[in-house]
């Protein structure tokens, strides 16, 4: 059941970072003048925001699997999002542990190039995450 969740819920950010990216790429082809639109920079850019989304979308399922209250989970994800604003300018890479931090990263960045260290804390935190929901979901049930 865990899975299932986790794939449904993965396909919706796929889905939306596609729709959100193919509808950037059309306003880029049509609007931009000819040799200033680049489509690999926009499929980049894509992967890179969906990968480093995937730490928080992994993060909250594992946190509203474990407890039955529906205010904590919210208020976990409204104080992550708020303080990784606060901390998303942050020139460090020890703040690349916050996984709503990493979430944020494409929204700051000054160029279109993926972060690859972003991009290696996502997967790995991505990894922890649904280890860990996986291994919690056989002791406590609140799926």
């Amino acid at each position: 059941m865990y899975v299932s969740k986790f794939l449904v819920l993965a396909v919706g950010l796929l889905t939306a970072v596609a729709m959100q990216n193919g509808v950037l790429a059309l306003i880029g082809a049509s609007s931009l003048p000819e040799g200033a639109y680049d489509p690999g920079a926009v499929i980049a850019f894509a992967g890179y925001s969906l990968i480093t989304s995937m730490p928080v979308l992994t993060l909250m399922l594992l946190v509203s699997s474990r407890i039955e209250n529906m205010w904590i989970p919210l208020g976990i994800g409204v104080a992550g999002f708020l303080s990784a604003m606060a901390l998303a300018s942050v020139d460090s890479p020890l703040v690349l542990a916050h996984p709503f931090v990493l979430m944020l990263k494409p929204a700051i960045a000054m160029s279109g190039q993926p972060d690859f260290l972003a991009i290696a804390v996502s997967a790995a935190q991505t990894v922890i995450f649904l280890a860990a929901g996986l291994w919690l979901s056989g002791r406590r049930r609140y799926e």
